[in-house]
């Protein structure tokens, strides 16, 4: 009875808004049906007269209140009977309560629709809100939905373009690659020139849909946050954000930037591909990108293909998955610390590898086999990662860009777990920080947790999980109540899943080299780029090239704090010193920095 009461207020739903879909169509075919065939052609974003529009608007306000009150009922019968009837399971048996509730609520989000699977998936990279359990229950979302016609499609193409669909491709595969809460995948080929794309295009109404929800929980947060038990949560600022996040995936515009973005920071790097869009083809509602193809990196963390390797082949694959974590760390480094632009939805599905050669031929499979182990001894291939969908991107602000460096530089430099607790709690807003529980219980607990990181020499993998002090410092903010910026916790919670696919794929990768690598990045964007003149980094050049090697094998804080004390000492030289003119013409003549300059 519950389901049947769903379904008739969702065929309510639907039939609100197709009735309103076909008035503006007929609206559109009554205005124009008498107009020259110039004017029709252009696309029907335009034709809609400034007073049809008004009426359009108007209609649609007067019907917004009947649509939130149809879409709170339908999640009442979703959301409340199951709660009601856990109660008294909960109540009964205590000790099966969270695994009990956890179910329950992934039950629920599954079928209240897109906005609320992508609020589930969104919630489970925030465990400085949830708990590590239900955070781990909520990454299971299912985000796939039901592909649309080809009707929709070409509907989309002759409204946003004014041409036909069979106009733009030669060739235009009507099975969907993939379809997702908000868009489907095609692939297809371009007519004139022949290039092989990946066309994206947004499912129908699924704007109204997500903003409906939207505004739905604006509402409902405003009411939960009224009340003393919900209010350290900060709910109403925790759904300003994830709906950002939901108008930013809504308009395919951004994912063509965010492409064309990371495609400009990695063109110099032959160890990662990111495709490219098609301007021509992009709107609102529709992405077309260049197709690429690779295996997901997920399928090489199997351990099935090693048992069937001889003894030389298990080396040429372990030295391949090696090279593969390799390029994951130092790509996201680089886009941490160094392009300030991070890609914020790394999951598996989203990196693919593939092999290339030295003339740039690329082979892949479907899955990791044999014969692709004897193609990478044979020809000598390397492994190129594929991003792809970059529609959720982080990109921190110069203030916030200077917080995040100020604690790298705590953590990383100077291992001083007390100073990043202080840190964290001095950068909080101030309505946030007198919310704070025991700051300097905080600061001691995260001294604590860091301190025994930085006793190792070594930081292989197999030894090392940052996974759980992620989670440790999470729970320490939890039960504190500090305040983190959701960006922050997003790129946290991004290095976590880059080191778990590093771990799987390599235990024996060495942290060391890429801490001293992202140190030395650190001290190169925000010390060395504050000297007056460009020549004055020709002898940190130098230095740093010399001492490159020796770095995979000093600790780390050595090598950093030999860097930062000369980077410190020539900071202040004047322009017109000639002792200095002196010794960086001898550096540019090859020879090596005096002793007694380091």
């Amino acid at each position: 009875m519950i389901f049947n009461i769903a379904a008739v207020l969702k065929s309510i739903q639907i039939f609100t808004w197709d009735v309103n879909y076909l008035a503006e169509l007929a609206s559109r075919k009554s205005r124009f049906s008498s107009r020259p065939n110039l004017y029709r052609q252009l696309p029907h974003s335009k034709l809609i007269p400034p007073l049809v529009a008004r009426k359009q608007r108007y209609l649609h306000r007067l019907g917004m209140p009947l649509r939130l009150l149809l879409r709170l009922a339908h999640l009442g019968v979703i959301f409340g009977p199951a709660f009601l009837l856990v109660a008294p399971i909960c109540a009964l048996s205590p000790g099966r309560k969270r695994p009990l509730l956890h179910g329950i609520m992934y039950w629920c989000l599954q079928r209240a629709g897109a906005t609320f699977i992508k609020l589930g998936q969104w919630a489970s990279t925030r465990p400085d809100i949830l708990s590590p359990e239900l955070c781990r229950v909520l990454c299971e979302l299912n985000s796939r939905a039901p592909a649309h016609s080809m009707t929709w499609n070409r509907h989309v193409f002759r409204s946003e373009f004014g041409v036909e669909l069979e106009q733009i491709f030669r060739d235009f595969d009507c099975n969907p690659s993939g379809s997702g809460t908000v868009a489907q995948v095609h692939r297809a080929w371009l007519r004139k020139s022949g290039l092989e794309v990946a066309v994206k295009i947004c499912h129908p109404n699924i704007e109204e849909h997500i903003e409906r929800d939207l505004r739905l929980m604006k509402i409902m947060a405003e009411v939960a946050h009224s009340i003393p038990l919900f209010r350290n949560f900060n709910l109403p600022e925790e759904v300003g954000y994830f709906s950002q996040m939901m108008r930013q995936q809504l308009n395919l515009r951004h994912e063509a930037y965010a492409l064309d973005h990371f495609s400009r920071n990695f063109s110099y790097w032959k160890n990662v591909h990111v495709p490219v869009p098609v301007y021509q083809f992009v709107s609102t509602h529709i992405l077309t990108e260049t197709f690429a193809t690779g295996t997901a990196i997920s399928a090489f963390s199997c351990d099935s293909l090693e048992e069937s390797l001889t003894d030389p082949e298990k080396e040429v694959w372990t030295l391949a998955k090696t090279q593969i974590a390799t390029i994951g760390l130092q790509s996201f480094l680089q886009m941490l610390l160094w392009d300030n632009f991070v890609h914020a939805d790394l999951h598996p599905g989203n990196i693919f590898v593939r092999f290339v050669n030295k003339r740039g031929k690329v082979y892949w499979s479907d899955r990791p086999s044999k014969e692709l182990v004897h193609l990478i001894a044979q020809e000598d291939l390397i492994p190129q990662l594929v991003y792809l969908d970059t529609g959720l991107v982080t990109q921190l602000s110069r203030k916030d860009f200077q917080n995040f460096n100020d604690l790298f530089k705590a953590l990383v430099l100077h291992g001083d777990g007390y100073r990043a607790g202080q840190l964290i709690i001095e950068r909080c807003p101030p309505q946030h920080r007198s919310r704070i529980v025991d700051p300097d219980g905080f600061c001691r607990s995260m001294d604590t947790i860091v301190q025994p990181i930085f006793r190792n020499v070594s930081l292989k993998l197999k030894s090392f999980a940052i996974a759980p002090i992620i989670f440790q410092v999470f729970d320490l903010v939890r039960d504190h109540r500090v305040h983190l910026d959701g960006s922050f916790t997003n790129l946290v919670m991004s290095f976590g899943c880059v080191e778990g696919l590093g771990r799987q794929l390599s235990p024996d990768l060495n942290l060391l080299p890429f801490l001293a690598s992202a140190a030395l990045q650190y001290l190169v964007t925000n010390v060395a780029f504050k000297l007056d003149q460009i020549r004055d980094n020709a002898a940190l050049v130098v230095m740093v090239s010399k001492h490159w090697r020796e770095s995979f094998h000093l600790p780390t804080l050595t090598l950093l704090s030999t860097i930062e004390q000369y980077l410190a000492k020539h900071s202040t030289t004047s322009q017109g010193d000639s002792l200095e003119r002196e010794r960086l013409c001898h550096v540019r003549n090859g020879g090596d920095v005096p002793k007694g300059q380091l």
